[in-house]
């Protein structure tokens, strides 16, 4: 049985290490993949536990790379680079930190639907432009204002969710 565990996300799904990736292809490995590791396939105790180990990890692997943010983080943190961990020495500039606490007190404050959607839609468009110039700015190996970007990025999506949560509170 083939080890995922020792793979990275994009060796799992023999794809090339790299923002733009095929989603189609991405989904249908996954797929043949979810076939094949599917924990009903049980042959043995020990075949089970390896089927579920390898099911779990390729699921993990999948979540990550058909995410746009996800896979750029997934792809610095290969670099050396994990803005996902508190002791990352890569720190969201003060801007940042500002344009999030103004962003966040916003959504508490406003009620107004139309108004949250709006900030929800400019949200995506902002995070979409964040990852192009993420793009490029790891393609020129300049990785700290890479790590910069996707903190920014990270800050926006996670507000996004906060106004999802806040238009549709029956669906936490």
């Amino acid at each position: 049985m083939e080890n995922f565990n020792s793979k990275n996300h994009f060796e799992k799904f023999a794809l090339e290490e790299s923002f733009d990736i095929d989603l189609d292809v991405l989904e249908a490995k996954y797929l043949s993949f979810q076939h094949v590791f599917h924990p009903d396939k049980l042959v043995g105790k020990a075949e089970q536990i390896d089927l579920e180990y390898n099911s779990v990890l390729i699921n993990e692997a999948y979540e990550i790379l058909k995410n746009p943010l996800k896979r750029a983080i997934y792809l610095l943190r290969l670099r050396g680079i994990d803005i996902d961990n508190d002791h990352c020495p890569i720190k969201p500039d003060q801007e940042t930190l500002v344009a999030n606490l103004e962003l966040r007190e916003f959504i508490f404050e406003t009620e107004d639907r139309e108004k949250l959607e709006n900030l929800r839609k400019s949200c995506g468009s902002e995070i979409k432009l964040i990852l192009q110039e993420a793009k490029s700015d790891f393609a020129a190996k300049n990785y700290e204002k890479t790590a910069q970007n996707l903190i920014k990025a990270k800050y926006l999506d996670k507000s996004i969710l906060e106004i999802k949560k806040k238009l549709n509170p029956k669906h936490d």
